[in-house]
């Protein structure tokens, strides 16, 4: 599916009943926080795969393979393995997968109080609810060290 479609079908969604849910993380810089979100993924979904916005290229998070924030980008999905990029892919986003992916968008925030990461949910699901708060926890750890 090429990204007009996703994004097309992400639209759709709210006549499919899949809607989406912005959680918003205010960041001291985007790639540092990329990679703290990386390594949660890595913990919660282990066979995950991400695919920058611009590119219908997959890479996984785990095998060795080296995910860059710069290969990345300001936008970027996770999905929870490579079977459910396939099915969003040929299916868009649906009620059955929703709960596999989430978009992850970088850049500041409206009030001009820094850097923002948000990430957008399609389905209420324990294990991205999980994940998220491990991120934020993460997050917080991380940056209250820096600060100190």
């Amino acid at each position: 599916m090429k990204l007009t479609d996703l994004v097309k079908s992400i639209a759709e969604r709210f006549q499919t009943g899949v809607s989406g849910v912005d959680h918003n993380f205010s960041v001291n810089s985007s790639g540092p926080a990329v990679e703290l979100l990386l390594r949660v993924v890595r913990q919660h979904w282990p066979d995950a795969v991400v695919r920058n916005a611009d590119s219908e290229h997959s890479t996984p998070v785990s095998g060795g393979v080296a995910v860059s924030a710069e290969a990345l980008g300001d936008e970027f999905f996770v999905y929870r393995d490579s079977r459910t990029k396939t099915d969003v892919d040929r299916h868009g986003l649906a009620a059955r997968n929703a709960a596999g992916l989430f978009r992850v968008m970088l850049g500041h925030a409206a009030d001009g109080s820094g850097p923002i990461c948000v990430i957008e949910t399609y389905r209420d699901a324990q294990v991205l609810d999980d994940l998220l708060a491990d991120f934020g926890a993460v997050l917080t750890d991380k940056q209250t060290l820096k600060s100190s």
